[in-house]
């Protein structure tokens, strides 16, 4: 994955995650989960964990704090992180 794709791979990212944080909030949901698709492989840049910083901002800066964050490999070599938020 080029620089160039996944800056946009982030941006979009970035922007679902806002979306979806900002629509669980109006509709009152106190808990919301985000999860994030990748490659097992945490040495190559596809896997979730690089994009996961940049999308738990966006998603704390419209009012939700990250409670907790786990890895789960769905099937080999394809992990998922969720990621459960809480609203304040």
């Amino acid at each position: 994955m080029t620089d160039d794709v996944r800056e946009s791979v982030i941006k979009n990212l970035v922007a679902d995650a806002q979306a979806v944080a900002v629509e669980e909030r109006q509709k009152g949901r106190s808990i919301m989960m985000l999860e994030l698709n990748g490659t097992g492989d945490p040495r190559r840049r596809s896997h979730p964990i690089y994009e996961a910083p940049p999308a738990i901002e966006a998603v704390e800066a419209k009012g939700w704090r990250l409670e907790t964050m786990t890895q789960v490999e769905v099937a080999s070599p394809y992990v998922k992180i969720v990621c459960l938020f809480r609203r304040i």
